[in-house]
């Protein structure tokens, strides 16, 4: 039922990281799929060589990432869809990671640049418009409440969100969700400087060059016109 490598007895190390390892490796190389049973915390005890408290925890964390889900009389199984939870351990990792404000930058502008590469290419007539309408709601935001750096913070992040979705690649979107999360402070900062220099419609322009790149399809001002936009971000940050 199932491969060698799964069940494999473990010699030594962390019993559970060990586990959650198996496991990991095993969804990986297809061996479980979305949808499929687990062995049973007995299978693993006896065939890996280890307690079922250890298994019970390994499972228990899997399962708080939402890979796993327990299905009562059944038994384990993979989950059959994405969660957002399985993010949370990216999320943290990076954050621990403590970069600099600089690092963060740069990150932000190489996913920005593939995300435009792949939105030019990709994008529908459906995703500009939508992309558009995205626009429109942060210039209207921006005019209408130009010192609310919160209501300008979501309209900027929905068009990001926007953004992410033209690219038509479910790894794009994800990651987008991450990026959103480590750098929400860093694109406050950046909103609330901009206004302190009576200046909040830099925000929307930023916006409306990546909209007009995607709607022309023009992969040729992707770079020049990231090295400006990265420059004004430094300009506001660092």
């Amino acid at each position: 039922m199932y491969e060698k490598n799964i069940l494999e007895p473990i010699k030594k190390g962390s019993v559970s990281k060990i586990i959650i390892d198996r496991i990991t490796d095993a969804l990986i190389s297809g061996e479980l799929k979305p949808g499929s049973k687990i062995p049973t915390e007995m299978e693993f005890s006896e065939s890996l060589g280890v307690g079922r408290n250890s298994v019970r925890e390994a499972t228990k964390i899997l399962e708080s990432y939402g890979v796993l889900e327990v299905r009562p009389s059944e038994g384990t199984f993979v989950a059959e869809q994405f969660s957002q939870r399985m993010l949370d351990p990216l999320v943290y990792g990076v954050i621990m990671q403590n970069g600099s404000m600089s690092e963060l930058l740069e990150f932000k502008l190489a996913f920005l640049r593939a995300a435009l590469y792949l939105a030019v290419e990709k994008a529908r007539d459906e995703d500009i418009m939508d992309l558009q309408a995205h626009y429109d709601f942060l210039a209207e935001t921006i005019n209408s409440y130009p010192e609310d750096e919160n209501a300008i913070y979501v309209a900027n992040r929905d068009f990001h969100v926007a953004l992410s979705k033209a690219c038509k690649n479910k790894f794009m979107y994800q990651i987008n969700d991450v990026i959103m999360k480590i750098s929400k402070y860093s694109r406050l900062g950046g909103i609330r400087a901009a206004i302190n220099e009576k200046n909040p419609e830099e925000i929307s322009n930023v916006c409306y060059l990546l909209l007009e790149i995607i709607k022309n399809r023009d992969i040729e001002s992707i770079n020049p016109t990231l090295d400006n936009i990265y420059k004004y971000w430094k300009h506001l940050l660092l």
